[in-house]
């Protein structure tokens, strides 16, 4: 798998010739003419597990959620959440393998294995920003809340 960071919260997720994109509170699974989600529910599209829930956006709009089961990884987008995530999305976005969070606040309410910063993270204890994350699922053995940042590439990139 393959996960490359476009800026503003735009994640493009790899694997072979699927492909998954979260971008602007919608996810579109297999490509420019797949099938695109928007808003809360539970979906399945060749394979890929979707739920989808909402949670507290920016001026008091309702943001959605993604927890994406893809090649046997739990991938969860937390797009422009802001504040507590309630119980009822918690126990949908809570154990994921990789968290894309726009802030370090949820790091240690979700227990991710791996956290992908929507934001510029900063601290002298960081690993070096990568171009891109290739990750397996045996890769994910062992980590807890493992921050990997992701240089924002170009959107021509894409």
């Amino acid at each position: 798998m393959v996960i490359q960071y476009f800026g503003q919260g735009e994640v493009k997720v790899s694997q072979g010739d699927w492909n998954l994109s979260f971008s602007a509170g919608k996810l579109r699974i297999g490509g420019r003419d797949g099938f695109e989600i928007v808003g809360p529910g539970e979906y399945e599209v060749n394979g890929t597990f979707v739920r989808a829930v909402p949670t507290d956006g920016p001026d008091n709009k309702i943001n959605t959620a993604y927890s994406v089961l893809f090649d046997d990884i739990r991938l969860v987008h937390l797009g422009e959440s802001l504040g507590a995530i309630k119980a009822e999305a918690k126990e949908v976005l809570s154990d994921a393998d990789i968290l894309f969070s726009p802030s370090s606040d949820y790091a240690t309410t979700l227990d991710p294995k791996i956290i992908i910063p929507m934001y510029e993270a900063k601290g002298k204890d960081l690993p070096k920003p990568v171009d891109k994350l290739v990750v397996k699922r045996k890769d994910l053995e062992g980590k807890e809340g493992e921050v990997v940042p992701i240089i924002s590439l170009p959107a021509a990139g894409r």
